[in-house]
């Protein structure tokens, strides 16, 4: 029986990020992105969206909170990857082993820069885009 009972790490499939705290995951029983937190470009809290008006070409401005996160290229491949095969399924989006919202994919995400977790208020956006950058479940101090 062998003395060393420790674990190693293995780096596996050329991910120099290997060691960085994972910021969240994308889920689903066919496959799995997770997102370190040096993949990450942004993360905003915003409180309403601009959709373009079918037919007028104006925008239609509507108020639905949401984190927005940008990622980089090489995530944003692994994620069109994933979703292209789940169009129509459910994919979990999970903070710290925790299932924060549980989206229908309705289309593959390949052609956007970001992807948005919806809230249920601004208040809610916001601790969840802290929670994000930071690793921690205390939100950001009010101003």
């Amino acid at each position: 029986m062998s003395s060393d009972r420790h674990l190693k790490v293995v780096a596996g499939r050329g991910d120099e990020a290997c060691n960085e705290r994972i910021v969240l995951s994308l889920v689903h029983p066919r496959g799995r992105v997770d997102i370190p937190a040096g993949a990450i470009v942004r993360i905003e809290a915003r409180d309403q969206c601009a959709l373009p008006e079918q037919g007028t070409g104006a925008l239609l401005v509507i108020r639905r909170p949401y984190v927005h996160v940008c990622v980089t290229q090489p995530i944003r491949d692994r994620i069109c990857e994933l979703t292209s095969r789940i169009v129509d399924e459910p994919m979990e989006i999970v903070v710290d082993g925790e299932c924060v919202s549980r989206p229908i994919v309705r289309e593959p995400l390949c052609s956007q820069e970001s992807f948005s977790i919806s809230a249920g208020d601004i208040t809610e956006a916001r601790v969840l885009a802290h929670r994000l950058r930071t690793g921690t479940k205390a939100g950001p101090r009010p101003i």
